[in-house]
Parts: structure tokens; C-alpha cells; sequence
């Protein structure tokens, strides 16, 4: 009898541990400001996706490699003699700095709604949305280009939020969205931080329904 009621209690303890996983949100954040970071969980237990702890360390080392070059330098870098020299030189490095604000700004933005459209193609209204920061600040060498880029961003953070309304929940924290021009600094920003998030149960249904559909195929 004692032995019995023992099985019975794990028994249950195990349902009710399947039935709170099953239950608990499974979950996606995407935080972006000087790189890109992904952590995913489930529940209150997460792990980093992206960069893995041998990107941050190289990362680091590569720093601290720059900030020990800068202290031994201490004589100013040679000048070329040719102006045309120096016209190539500086133009190539503008062209370099616009394609960094690209890619901090505009396809960073789209990264993101690439996602949101990724997510709720699987799970539809099942899942949930949480925007803790959305901020883009443009800013480009050329005024003109700064407006174009500015156009461009807003659009794609207007497709974001419009986008939010397919999700099953949407969280929003409207102080932190925020698009802005600037025609002096001459590099844009970008900070956000989205979580996507959709219930073990209804991630589980998910995967058997494809699998099903994969083998009626083949």
C-alpha cells in the first residue's frame, strides 16, 4: 500500500511538472544597440543564442588590443603627400560610415519585422509581443541623405507597430519608440529590444502539425 501511494504521488508530481512546462511561455528577445543579442528560454530559465562566449571574448580582446595601440601611439600618423590621395582616402571612408549607419538603421529594422512576420506565419495569434525599445536616431554625412534615411526608418518602424496587431498580445512601451533626424552627429543609432514569446502547448501542437504535414507529403 505504501508503495503504491508512493508511485501515485511521483506520478502526479510528474503531471503536474509536464503540465507547468507545457503551460510556461517559450521565448525569443532580440536586443540590439552596438551589436546584435539573442537570448531565448523558457519561462524564468534562458540561455544566450547570439554571440556566442568566444565572439564576446574576442570582442573584448580586440578592444583592449585598440586601447593599448592608442596609449603606445603617441606620434601623429603620416600625411600622403598627394591631395588626390587624401580626396580618395577620405571619400572611402565616408562611403564606409554610410554603409554602417545601413546597416545599424534601416537593416537592422528590417531584420526585426522579418521576425514578427516569420513568428505569426507559425503561430498566428497565438503569439505574444513585448516592445521595451524601439529607438532610431538617422543621421548621415549629407543632409539630404539624412531625410532619405529618416523616411525610410520611420516607414519601416510604422510597418512594425502596425504589424504588432497580428499577434494574440502586444506590449508596447510607447516612451521608448521614437524616431528622430539628426544633421550634425553624421552616424545613426539604433537601440531595441523585442521579446516574442508563444506557449510550450501551442508550440508543441505546432511542431507535431508540421511533422504530420511532412509525412502526408512524402
Amino acid at each position: 500500500m505504501t508503495f503504491l501511494n508512493v508511485t501515485i504521488a511521483v506520478l502526479l508530481f510528474v503531471a503536474l511538472v509536464v503540465l507547468v512546462l507545457l503551460v510556461s511561455p517559450l521565448w525569443l528577445r532580440i536586443k540590439y544597440t552596438e551589436g546584435i543579442t539573442v537570448y531565448a528560454g523558457i519561462g524564468p530559465v534562458r540561455t544566450k543564442l547570439y554571440p556566442s562566449k568566444e565572439k564576446d571574448k574576442k570582442k573584448t580582446a580586440q578592444k583592449k588590443k585598440k586601447k593599448k595601440k592608442k596609449k603606445k601611439s603617441t606620434k601623429p600618423p603620416a600625411q600622403p603627400s598627394s591631395d588626390d590621395t587624401q580626396r580618395k582616402q577620405t571619400t572611402k571612408s565616408v562611403s564606409h560610415k554610410e554603409a554602417d549607419d545601413e546597416i545599424s538603421a534601416k537593416e537592422v529594422l528590417d531584420f526585426v519585422l522579418d521576425i514578427l512576420e516569420r513568428v505569426v506565419d507559425l503561430f498566428h495569434e497565438k503569439a505574444k509581443i513585448k516592445i521595451d525599445a524601439l529607438r532610431v536616431v538617422v543621421s548621415k554625412p549629407d543632409a539630404a541623405d539624412t531625410a532619405i534615411q529618416f523616411g525610410l526608418c520611420s516607414g519601416l518602424v510604422s510597418s512594425i507597430l502596425a504589424f504588432t496587431s497580428n499577434f494574440g498580445k502586444s506590449v508596447i512601451k510607447d516612451k521608448n519608440v521614437s524616431v528622430v533626424p539628426d544633421f550634425i552627429a553624421g552616424k545613426s543609432r539604433v537601440e531595441t529590444d523585442v521579446t516574442l514569446s508563444v506557449k510550450v502547448c501551442h508550440a508543441a501542437i505546432m511542431l507535431i502539425k508540421m511533422f504530420y504535414e511532412k509525412t502526408l507529403k512524402n
